[in-house]
């Protein structure tokens, strides 16, 4: 925004209510040189501001105290902001010394009243032209008080026109400005527009494709719907007659069950009668082997004394002595193998440790029903039996 720059006035500005002013200024002593107009303008800004100072000391012999009077109005022209600011003043001159002015023929020159007397001042002044006796002052002073109120509703006017006419450029700017931002925004609407039509075919496309897909798919699948709906019916019915050939595999499973359960019962009792048996068996072979060794001391001693009576004898009849085997031939013991029963390692002789672990062996899960070879106490190879069908025992051969 551009600075007030000084605007200068010409003669020609000068006229019409200046000379008014001159007149009542020489009337109340002032010198109309005293006048000084000053007009300031810009060149973003069409009304011109004109400032107007009076100030002057009254002459010898006039009692009155003229004070300095500063006004300042704006106006399109210089010319009209000076009469305007001229007007001004006189309003204010009138107002400050009606007194001053009764008797003389600027009485009826209109004023600013004060805003607290406005509506009293204005009633006075309509009514002073009537109270008049020449008929020439009183339509004179109508004259004048009739050009006052008509100038003020022109100015007004013009101010109001003046207001209007800045607002509707401020407002035909600003359409302006809209009607460019618009005109932007159509162009990029109208390209926008372009590129979403071609984004629209383009899905119109690939919807039309997805349609065309999804409706393969959907007569595919309700194809294989039918073909999963007929191999239901089919594994329904297979199932129907598994199902039917299943009772009699059911009737077998309960009866193996059973058979298994006793079986069970009955592996348990050999196995505690195994152990049994073990342990007399061994029990009675250390007895037998204590009662061989102790024979066999014996009979070694009758031979000691049999060779020691012998060496007594004749030689004839050393001859006749009867020589006997006192060895024993081994046996054999047949017994029912199983797994033993509450037996401790501590408690077990070597032998019957030995026959224990053999029966662990042969009641072992996963030695059921196959052959084995099991070694006996004095390192002989025996055959260990199958199992029999109906009992699940088996059978071992022990020294």
């Amino acid at each position: 925004m551009t600075d007030w720059t000084e605007v200068p006035i010409e003669e020609r500005h000068l006229g019409g209510m200046v000379d008014l002013l001159k007149e009542v200024l020489l009337h109340f002593g002032v010198r109309p040189k005293k006048l000084q107009y000053r007009a300031m303008g810009k060149e973003d800004w069409d009304p011109v501001r004109v400032y107007l100072e009076i100030g002057e000391e009254p002459r010898a012999g006039v009692d009155l105290h003229f004070r300095t009077v500063r006004c300042a109005e704006a106006a399109p022209s210089v010319y009209q902001a000076i009469q305007k600011v001229t007007m001004t003043a006189l309003k204010q001159i009138s107002r400050d010394y009606r007194a001053h002015l009764e008797n003389s023929p600027y009485r009826f020159l209109p004023q600013n009243p004060l805003t607290t007397q406005s509506s009293q001042a204005t009633q006075e002044m309509k009514e002073a032209p009537e109270r008049e006796e020449d008929s020439c002052l009183e339509v004179t002073a109508r004259y004048l008080l009739e050009q006052d109120s008509y100038l003020q509703s022109l100015e007004n006017d013009h101010l109001r026109l003046d207001w209007h006419f800045k607002n509707t450029v401020q407002l035909s700017k600003k359409q302006e400005a809209d009607n460019k931002l618009l005109t932007r925004d159509r162009g990029m609407l109208l390209k926008e527009l372009m590129e979403f039509q071609e984004v629209m075919k383009q899905k119109i496309q690939q919807e039309r494709y997805m349609r065309l897909t999804m409706q393969a798919r959907m007569d595919r699948t309700e194809k294989q719907a039918k073909e999963v709906e007929a191999t239901n019916t089919q594994m329904g019915q297979a199932l129907v007659h598994l199902t039917e050939s299943t009772l009699p595999l059911l009737e077998e499973n309960r009866r193996l069950k059973r058979k298994i359960a006793y079986l069970e019962q009955n592996n348990a009792h050999n196995a505690v009668n195994l152990t049994n048996l073990l342990r007399m068996s061994v029990y009675l072979q250390e007895k037998e082997e204590r009662m061989l060794a102790a024979w066999r001391a014996s009979d070694a001693r009758r031979k000691k004394e049999l060779r020691e009576m012998r060496s007594q004898l004749p030689p004839r009849q050393r001859s006749k002595i009867r020589r006997e085997n006192f060895g024993v031939p081994q046996t054999h013991l047949r017994v029912r193998a199983s797994f033993r029963d509450g037996w401790k390692r501590n408690q077990l002789t070597p032998k019957m440790a030995k026959a224990l672990e053999v029966s662990d062996y042969l009641f072992h899960p996963e030695s059921a029903g196959i052959r084995k070879k099991i070694v006996d106490f004095d390192h002989d190879e025996r055959i260990l039996e199958e199992p029999d069908s109906d009992t699940g025992e088996m059978q071992v051969f022990l020294p």
